[in-house]
């Protein structure tokens, strides 16, 4: 399979600048004369649900809608970042591209992330110093079929995959579907000589623990995130004393070669956007876990907020959404002591022919996702700030952002492997952990019953972990060759249409059924 290379980590901004340019030059030309040619049936139909998903977004914030698809654009794997709706179509709906049936299904609708791919994993800080490595970002959760799930994970890895050859030597997926079943089966003695030795392995460490025990792509997340956290590393990227006050660092902290497309960038807000993001984070005060008090410092005084800013450039799936980040002056007053906040704006999740968890068992979208984040992480409180408040028709999500929370990143890993630090067998053993840490998940969480999904989801898997590798590795090789051909897809549809995909031209592009 030909392979579509992530950019060396020095050249991502010039990458994307690159693709930002040509598509929006050569777009605006070619709009001035539709139909184009070369795009079939599935490229006009992803062109109109990307824009019937994104109609209010393209309204409300153009210029950031259009960031995003430019973003979506740079290789498969971030297409596949910002595209979960799409995946869950394809996989549900009778017409689906992806829809193939499973000997693996349960009937039991088990709690789902609902976005899950490998840079929605990474590290916590736990309450006894111990370093997590868990899922960390459940916007999209909801409720739905597990085996679904776990096949957009091993899709994940493929795509990550497809990326360098070297990674032809192994089989991510079925080390994804490895992990999964043998975590959900933690009594049963691994055969001798199966490929499956990490699924019951600790993903949480005592500190300089992991070096030590930890396969050795997880091992260099926990190490930077043990080292960046202790040393406040949030504070010195984001904050800066200004006047003799400490202040958020405004400007790109990562520059841009393109402005329409930032990367990590903090701009000013109007006096009235902060007196209402300040009242925003008060409302929402009640609404943290009374278990982290201690961490917050809440038995002192309100703590100050020293500033306020927005921030652009970071996700995929939530580029074009209102994110801050807010500075809060910490219990001890000390600039040592101060703490970086994020809101972000929370939407829908998708309903997967099922009922949503908001508003049937949460009254707000923010309330959903940390109703989701408490049941699907190993402990309830691995964010000590975790939150929500409601400002209708608006939701927000409230969360530390500290640098003990640390991201799987592809670009990293693919990296790795091109330098030597890591091996193909490395990667293979991240993804057998990912499996195990997902296939918990759906263990631990109640269901749309109340009922948690581990005797169901065992029920389902069978005895044999094999036959589970042997399907999801099927099914993922016809999800990958959809997702590849789908990017280039996308790719002409930003040539052809420029960054709003012709929205500013007269919205959708007719009806389009087949697929």
């Amino acid at each position: 399979m030909p392979r579509t290379p992530l950019p060396p980590l020095k050249a991502r901004r010039h990458w994307l600048s690159a693709l930002a340019l040509g598509a929006s030059l050569v777009g605006n030309l070619a709009c001035e004369n539709p139909p184009p040619d070369g795009l079939d049936a599935r490229a006009l139909w992803l062109r109109d649900t990307l824009i019937a998903d994104h109609r209010d977004l393209l309204a409300r914030s153009p210029e950031r809608t259009a960031g995003k698809f430019l973003k979506m654009a740079t290789s498969p794997y971030t297409w596949l970042r910002g595209t979960a709706n799409l995946y869950w179509r394809d996989v549900l709906e009778p017409s689906g591209a992806l829809r193939q049936p499973s000997a693996f299904a349960s009937a039991h609708p088990t709690a789902l992330v609902g976005d899950v791919h490998p840079e929605n994993f990474g590290t916590f800080r736990g309450f006894d110093d111990e370093i997590i490595f868990d899922l960390n970002d459940f916007d999209g959760a909801t409720f739905g079929p597990a085996h679904l799930e776990l096949r957009r994970l091993a899709l994940g890895f493929a795509v990550l995959a497809a990326a360098d050859e070297r990674l032809e030597a192994v089989d991510l997926p079925g080390r994804v579907a490895e992990g999964y079943w043998w975590a959900l089966h933690p009594d049963t003695a691994l055969h001798p000589d199966t490929a499956s030795r990490l699924a019951h392995a600790p993903t949480r460490w005592a500190p300089g623990e992991a070096a030590r025990t930890a396969p050795k792509v997880l091992a260099d997340l926990v190490r930077r995130a043990e080292r960046d956290g202790a040393d406040r590393k949030e504070l010195r990227e984001y904050v800066t004393l200004a006047e003799g006050e400490r202040r958020l660092r405004l400007g790109d902290r990562e520059p841009p070669a393109d402005v329409r497309v930032p990367l990590d960038r903090l701009v000013k807000l109007s006096k009235a956007e902060r007196r209402r993001v300040v009242a925003l984070l008060w409302a929402a005060v009640p609404s943290w876990s009374a278990r982290s008090a201690a961490r917050r410092g809440s038995d002192a005084a309100t703590p100050a907020v020293l500033d306020v800013a927005r921030r652009l450039g970071a996700g995929v799936s939530s580029y074009a959404l209102d994110r801050f980040y807010i500075l809060l002056a910490g219990p001890g007053g000390a600039p040592e002591d101060d703490v970086l906040l994020e809101m972000k704006t929370v939407l829908d999740a998708p309903q997967l022919g099922l009922p949503l968890l908001a508003p049937r068992q949460a009254t707000t979208q923010g309330a959903r996702v940390v109703q989701a984040q408490r049941h699907l992480q190993q402990s309830p409180d691995q964010d000590a700030w975790l939150g929500h408040v409601a400002a209708p028709p608006e939701s927000f999500l409230l969360r530390s952002r500290t640098w003990y929370q640390r991201g799987l990143d592809v670009e990293r890993i693919v990296a790795g492997l091109a330098d030597g630090h890591w091996t193909a067998a490395d990667v293979a053993d991240l993804a057998e952990v990912c499996g195990a840490v997902l296939a918990r998940a759906h263990a631990r969480a109640p269901g749309l019953d109340g009922e948690p999904g581990a005797e169901h989801l065992r029920a389902a898997l069978g005895a044999e972990p094999d036959l589970l590798a042997a399907e999801v590795r099927a099914v993922t090789a016809v999800a990958l060759a959809q997702t590849l051909a789908d990017h280039a897809r996308f790719v002409r549809l930003l040539t052809a249409y420029g960054p709003d995909l012709g929205y500013g031209q007269g919205g959708l592009a007719g009806p389009t059924v087949i697929r």
